[in-house]
């Protein structure tokens, strides 16, 4: 198991070898949620490439997307909001319980939101990193 202290130092490594092998020159994205393990994801993951977006997801005047947009701008990342609406949610619904395979309503409701920013993020990025720092410490996913 790694130490608190070899986490960023893992990560770092993580971004320095994809800059190496040239697959950073495709714009990159991050999720940013407002919230602080997307901030400190963002923070680790801007130096090394060349062209960090952000996105946020969340309902017309959620806070989540003030303080999401806060961080964007301290970080010099272009940032982009998915402002969703419930009747678009509900449109989404079953396609993303049919895909998780669970009716959990904390992660369904997360999903759901994720659902419909990859949407806007897959047409702008190469590829979206996901800022939940503690359970993916390098978690690089397709967009």
């Amino acid at each position: 198991m790694n130490s608190l202290k070899g986490l960023p130092e893992n990560y770092t490594e993580g971004w320095k070898w994809l800059w190496k092998n040239g697959s950073v020159m495709a714009t990159w994205g991050g999720w940013l949620s407002g919230g602080l393990d997307s901030s400190i994801m963002t923070a680790l993951a801007k130096p090394h490439v060349r062209r960090l977006d952000t996105f946020a997801v969340g309902l017309p005047g959620a806070p989540d997307l003030e303080y999401a947009c806060i961080a964007s701008g301290f970080l010099k990342c272009i940032h982009h909001e998915v402002i969703v609406c419930f009747k678009e949610m509900l449109a989404v619904l079953l396609t993303v319980i049919y895909h998780l395979e669970s009716f959990d309503a904390l992660l369904v409701h997360s999903r759901v939101m994720n659902f419909l920013a990859v949407k806007r993020a897959s047409v702008m990025c190469w590829k979206c990193s996901q800022g939940r720092g503690e359970t993916n410490c390098l978690q690089v996913m397709s967009a």
